[in-house]
């Protein structure tokens, strides 16, 4: 037997690789950064259960590190530039890291999502905007800023720049925010955030090569600026479906649609879990439980 490969090391894929490795079987996680995916940039995990008190993303991601390879698995970092199913007759998955190809009997997809552009933003990384408030926070002490979006990433960007900050104003693309009641509740508790409903075509403005503020369309039709120093994005993310391309179908939120077994496509030993799923909650917890379950999938393929 082949190893398995994991492809992420976020909650979906450090939990599949550590439960498929306690199965007896040889797994392989490839991550460009290494095990933990976006928890590294999270300041704080509300609903991670056996945290009472939440955990902040970069312990919680220490802590999968700590079991992933306390259970055997090869971590490779690096990139997955291709995937390519068993040739007729043969068994194993053909995927190729930075160059570098590796076969696999099963192969589990578990990459998760990339920041959605900020319209206007192009260019302007580093310059201004940013998709990580607890990484670019601290540039922006004193000043004015924007979070555009509505859900729970934009009220925990907010959380997170609040204190840092003169004033944050969440620009919701929409009639209202769509965030769970205990991420709205705390950013409303800081008096320094405001929520702005209803704020549609959103534009990144820039002066000189940095960015100035956001336009939008109110709900009368009126184009108006906001002044700002730095623009957050918080609108959900894109999943990243790329290295299984050529294989899937993906759902109306951009996810890969797989089956109750989480495998891909009907093909023999291709699955899915976590974020990049049609249908995934978008949640730490959620994609753990999407990994375990994809494992116990791919062990009794393979057993």
């Amino acid at each position: 037997m082949t190893e398995v490969i994991v492809i992420g090391g976020g909650p979906a894929g450090a939990t599949a690789a550590f439960t498929l490795a306690r199965q007896g079987l040889p797994v392989r996680l490839v991550d460009p950064l290494g095990i933990g995916g976006q928890l590294i940039n999270v300041e704080h995990v509300p609903d991670y259960p056996g945290f009472p008190s939440g955990v902040a993303g970069w312990d919680l991601a220490a802590s999968l590190g700590e079991a992933v390879l306390g259970a055997g698995v090869q971590l490779t970092l690096g990139r997955v530039t291709g995937l390519r199913a068993p040739a007729h007759g043969a068994t194993a998955w053909v995927v190729d890291i930075d160059g570098a190809r590796r076969t696999a009997d099963a192969v589990l997809l578990a990459t998760g999502t990339k920041p959605t552009p900020l319209p206007g933003g192009e260019g302007l990384d580093g310059h201004g905007v940013s998709y990580c408030a607890a990484c670019d926070g601290g540039l922006f002490h004193g000043k004015d800023v924007i979070v555009v979006g509505g859900g729970d990433i934009a009220m925990a960007e907010a959380c997170s720049l609040a204190p840092l900050v003169h004033r944050v104003t969440v620009a919701v693309p929409g009639p209202g925010p769509d965030a769970a009641k205990a991420w709205l509740d705390a950013a409303r508790s800081h008096t320094n955030v405001e929520l702005l409903h209803g704020a549609i075509d959103l534009v990144v403005e820039q002066d000189d090569g940095r960015v100035s503020g956001v336009s939008y369309r109110d709900g009368d039709g009126v184009r108006r600026t906001i002044p700002a120093g730095g623009v957050f994005g918080g609108l959900p993310g894109q999943p990243l479906v790329e290295p299984a391309a050529a294989f899937a179908v993906t759902g109306d939120d951009g996810g890969l649609v797989a089956d109750p077994s989480l495998r891909l496509g009907g093909l023999p030993g291709l699955f899915v879990a976590g974020d990049v799923r049609a249908g995934s909650a978008r949640r730490a917890v959620s994609a753990a439980g999407d990994g375990a379950t994809a494992a116990m999938a791919i062990a009794a393929y393979l057993l």
